[in-house]
C-alpha cells in the first residue's frame, strides 16, 4: 500500500519544443526531439515558478529496475526532461520537461529512491500553475528525509491523454436551418436601366406556395434582364404576328451597346442588397426575362426571333428576313469579342467584387426567359462552346456555373475533341478541373412529362440535338440524372405548372411524393423556388410523412423499375414539403464529441468527432472552417482556421441517424500558438463554417441542425469545452 508523507524537493519543469513529439507504448517513454532543443536551467527564474507535489510512499516496488533519468544531463532515455539536484542528492531536486509531454498524457510518475524507500510524486499541471519564459512548468518535490540522499530517480505510469465526451444534443431537431447555399429560393427580377436606379430586394421570409409551412430563405434568385442593351430584345411586348390581335401595337426594342457604368452600378447595389443581409445570391442575365420572343398559344410554340444582340436570327431577319452579317462588338481593344462576350466580360468585374455573396451562377443568356434554348446561339454546339468559355473566364473560380446536361456535353465535346452523349455518358469530372464547375438549372423540376417524354418539360433532354446522333431518342432520363449526381455539384431549380386538366395527370408520378423524395436524394437536389409552382408544392404539403406513405413502392415508367424510398422517423407525422424543404442541399448534424479535457497554453488542442450530412446535396462552395475558443467567464474569444474541407461531408441516399456509415471524421489538431496569446481558464469550442472572402463577423456562416448548439452572434457552433492551464 500506499503511505502519505511530507514534501520532497525535486523540480519538475516541462517546456515547449515544437519539433518533439512524445508517445508511450505500455510503460515506455519514447520522444522524438531535434537538436539544438536541449533544455536550460535557469536559476532562480525557474524556482520562482515552481510547483509543489507532494509524495507517496511506494511499498509495492521491491527493486531499483526500469529506466532512470540522470541528473544535470539532457537525458537521451528521456528526451525533453531535464532532472538537477538543488545542491547535492541529500537537497532538493527539479526536473525540467518539455510541455509537449503534457500534449500527450495528463501525468505520470516521478519515483525517487531514497535509502531503501521508494516515493511516487505524480507529475501533472496545477490549477494555474504559470510557466516560465521559456515556455517551461517546474514542479517543486521537497526532500522525503532529512539528511538522506536520493539515490535515483525513476520514471513510469504515463498517462496517455485521452479526449473526454462532450455533454451535447447530438439529434437532430427536425426545423427550418437557415443556410448559405442550400434551400428554398425568393425570386427577384430586375430590368436593368441603362441609367441606373434603385434596385428592389425580397422579403427573405415567405409561406412557401400552395401550402402553410414557412421558410427562411438565405438564397436570392436574381434574373437579371439586359434588354435594354440588345437591340433584338423586346421591351414591352411580344414582336407583331399572327398570333397577334388585330390593333396589335409593335413592341419598342433595345439599343446594342456596351452596358453603361450607371447599369453596372445597379447591379452591384443590387448584389450589396444581398450582401447587407442574411443571403447569397443565385445570378442570372438574359436578354428576354418576360419571354417575348416565345410564342406559346394555341396552335403557335414556337421561338419568334433571337433577343441577345447581334445573334443572326433577330429583328431584322424578323422582319426582312436578311440575317445579321456579324455579331462582333467592334469594341476597341474587344473587337475579337461578339456583344454577349462584351457583355459578360463588362460583368466579370462585378461577379469578382461580389464573390462572397454569390453562390453560382445561372447560365442563361440565351433564348427567351434565359432558359438556354430555340434561339440561334442555342441550337449550335459552337454557340455552348464559345458561352460557357466565356463564363468559366468571367466567373470566379471558385463558383459554379449552372447549364443543362446538353449543353456541357456539347462543350466538352467541342472543347476537349470528345465525344459524349447521353448514350456515352460524360464521366465525373476531377475535382477542380473546369467540367467539375457546372452544377444545372431544372426549369420545371420532377415534372416528368406527357406522351412518353419524361424530360421535365424538355429541361432534362436540352441540348440532345448537339450530342451524339442529334436524335431525341439518345435522350434517357436515367442517364441525365447520374450525369447531375456525377457532377456533384448545385442542381435545382423550379417546379412547373400541374393541372388537374392535364392529360395523364392522375398517372403523373414524377411530381408526386415519394417519387420526388427518391429522386431528390439521388440527383443531391439543393434549391427550388418559393414560389413556383403552386400545384405540385400543394401535393407534397399534402403529403402525410410517415413509413406508410415515404415506403410505398413506386415505377416510374421511363424505366418500368420499382423503387422503394427511405423513411426517416424523425420526421414522421410532418408534410412532405417539411421533409423536403429542410432537405434540400446540406444539412449537417453532430453525431459525437469528444475534446482535450484541458490544454497547455503553448499545447495542442485536440478533437475527434462525427458529423453526419443528412442533407440531399453537398457542401459546394469552399468554406473556411474555424475553431473558437470563448471565455466561460466573460466575452473574449480567440479563432484559429483548421485546415479542414467542409466539402468532404458527403451525404448518404440513407440520412437516417442509425446509418452509421454516413458519419464523417471531424478532426483536428490546432496548436494553441495558431489562437493568440490564450489566458489559463476554462473555454466553450465553437465551429464556425463560412465563406473564405466573408466580410462580416457572423453572416452566411452554417449552422448545425441540432437542438441547442447555435450561438448567433459568433456565427458559430457549440461543440465542447474545455480548460486552458
Amino acid at each position: 500500500m500506499k503511505k502519505g508523507y511530507g514534501m520532497l524537493a525535486i523540480l519538475l519543469i516541462v517546456c515547449l519544443v515544437l519539433s518533439s513529439s512524445l508517445d508511450v507504448a505500455g510503460s515506455e517513454f519514447r520522444s522524438v526531439k531535434a537538436s539544438g532543443n536541449d533544455i536550460v536551467w535557469n536559476g532562480a527564474d525557474d524556482r520562482e515558478v515552481a510547483a509543489v507535489t507532494n509524495a507517496v510512499q511506494n511499498d509495492t516496488r521491491k527493486n531499483a529496475s526500469g529506466p532512470k533519468i540522470t541528473s544535470n544531463a539532457q537525458s537521451a532515455e528521456f528526451p525533453g526532461i531535464y532532472f538537477i539536484w538543488d545542491s547535492k542528492q541529500s537537497d532538493n531536486g527539479y526536473l525540467k520537461v518539455h510541455s509537449s509531454v503534457f500534449d500527450k498524457f495528463d501525468s505520470f510518475i516521478l519515483t525517487a529512491k531514497t535509502a531503501n524507500s521508494y516515493w511516487d510524486f505524480e507529475i501533472a499541471i496545477k490549477p494555474g500553475q504559470e510557466m516560465t519564459e521559456d515556455d517551461c512548468f517546474v514542479f517543486f518535490i521537497p526532500k522525503v528525509k532529512e539528511g538522506k540522499n536520493i539515490n535515483m530517480v525513476f520514471m513510469s505510469e504515463f498517462k496517455q491523454k485521452s479526449l473526454v465526451s462532450q455533454e451535447l444534443n447530438y439529434t437532430e431537431n427536425p426545423v427550418d436551418i437557415p443556410n448559405p447555399d442550400r434551400g428554398f429560393y425568393r425570386p427577384q427580377s430586375y430590368v436593368i436601366p441603362v441609367n441606373g436606379g434603385t434596385p428592389s430586394f425580397p422579403n427573405l421570409k415567405a409561406t412557401i406556395t400552395g401550402t402553410t409551412v414557412e421558410v427562411d430563405a438565405r438564397i436570392v434568385y436574381m434574373e437579371f434582364d439586359l434588354r435594354n442593351f440588345s437591340s433584338n430584345a423586346p421591351l414591352n411586348g411580344r414582336p407583331i404576328g399572327p398570333w397577334s390581335a388585330p390593333n396589335a401595337t409593335p413592341p419598342q426594342y433595345g439599343t446594342t451597346q456596351p452596358i453603361t457604368p450607371a447599369a453596372l452600378d445597379y447591379v452591384r447595389q443590387a448584389l450589396q442588397r444581398v450582401r447587407d443581409s442574411d443571403a447569397v445570391a443565385i445570378v442570372k442575365f438574359s436578354y428576354d426575362g418576360q419571354g417575348y420572343t416565345y410564342i406559346d398559344s394555341g396552335i403557335y410554340d414556337q421561338v419568334i426571333h433571337d433577343s441577345e444582340p447581334g445573334a443572326p436570327h433577330g429583328r431584322v431577319w424578323y422582319e426582312t428576313g436578311i440575317p445579321e452579317e456579324s455579331d462582333l462588338s467592334g469594341i476597341p481593344g474587344h473587337e475579337d469579342k461578339n456583344w454577349v462576350q462584351y457583355h459578360l466580360w463588362q460583368l466579370g468585374n462585378v461577379f469578382s467584387e461580389f464573390e462572397d455573396s454569390i453562390m453560382t451562377v445561372k447560365g442563361g443568356i440565351f433564348g427567351p426567359w434565359g432558359e438556354m434554348h430555340s434561339s440561334s446561339y442555342a441550337r449550335t454546339r459552337e454557340g455552348y462552346h464559345w458561352l460557357l468559355n466565356a463564363l468559366l473566364n468571367y466567373v470566379p473560380d471558385s463558383r459554379s456555373i449552372l447549364v443543362h446536361a446538353g449543353g456541357v456535353m456539347a462543350w466538352h465535346n467541342a472543347e476537349y475533341g470528345t465525344d459524349y452523349s447521353f448514350t456515352n455518358l460524360m464521366p465525373a469530372p476531377a475535382s477542380g478541373t473546369p467540367a467539375q464547375r457546372f452544377g444545372m438549372f431544372n426549369d420545371s423540376y420532377a415534372h416528368g412529362g406527357e406522351d412518353g417524354a419524361y424530360d421535365d418539360w424538355g429541361s432534362l433532354s436540352e441540348g440532345y440535338a448537339l450530342i451524339g446522333t442529334g436524335d431525341y431518342d439518345d435522350y434517357d432520363r436515367n442517364s441525365v440524372l447520374t450525369w447531375i449526381r456525377n457532377q456533384n455539384n448545385f442542381y435545382g431549380g423550379e417546379t412547373n405548372t400541374l393541372s388537374e386538366d392535364d392529360e395523364g395527370y392522375e398517372d403523373n408520378i414524377y411530381p408526386r411524393l415519394p417519387s420526388a423524395l427518391y429522386e431528390a436524394a439521388y440527383t443531391q437536389t439543393t434549391h427550388l423556388n418559393t414560389s413556383w409552382s403552386r400545384n405540385t408544392y400543394k401535393l407534397w404539403g399534402n403529403f402525410v410523412y410517415n413509413e406508410e406513405n415515404v415506403t410505398a413502392p413506386f415505377t416510374p415508367p421511363h424505366d418500368g423499375v420499382t423503387r422503394t424510398a427511405i423513411f426517416d422517423p424523425v420526421y414522421d407525422g410532418r408534410s412532405g414539403m417539411e421533409y423536403m424543404r429542410d432537405r434540400l442541399g446540406y444539412r449537417l448534424v453532430l453525431r459525437e464529441a469528444n475534446a482535450s479535457k484541458w490544454v497547455v497554453r503553448n499545447g495542442t488542442l485536440r478533437f475527434e468527432g462525427k458529423i453526419q450530412n443528412v442533407g440531399f446535396g453537398n457542401i459546394v462552395n469552399k468554406k473556411n472552417v474555424s475553431v473558437i475558443l470563448k471565455a466561460k467567464d466573460g466575452s473574449s474569444t480567440y479563432t484559429a482556421l483548421t485546415n479542414l474541407d467542409a466539402r468532404d461531408w458527403r451525404p448518404d441516399l440513407d440520412s437516417r441517424a442509425s446509418n452509421t456509415a454516413a458519419y464523417r471524421d471531424l478532426n483536428f489538431s490546432i496548436k494553441m500558438s495558431d489562437f493568440g496569446s490564450v489566458p489559463a481558464g476554462d473555454y466553450d469550442i465553437y465551429l464556425r463554417i463560412n465563406d473564405p472572402k466573408e466580410t462580416s463577423s457572423n453572416r452566411r456562416s452554417i449552422q448545425f441542425a441540432n437542438h441547442d448548439i447555435w450561438n448567433t452572434s459568433l456565427g458559430a457552433n457549440l461543440i465542447g469545452s474545455t480548460t486552458v492551464k
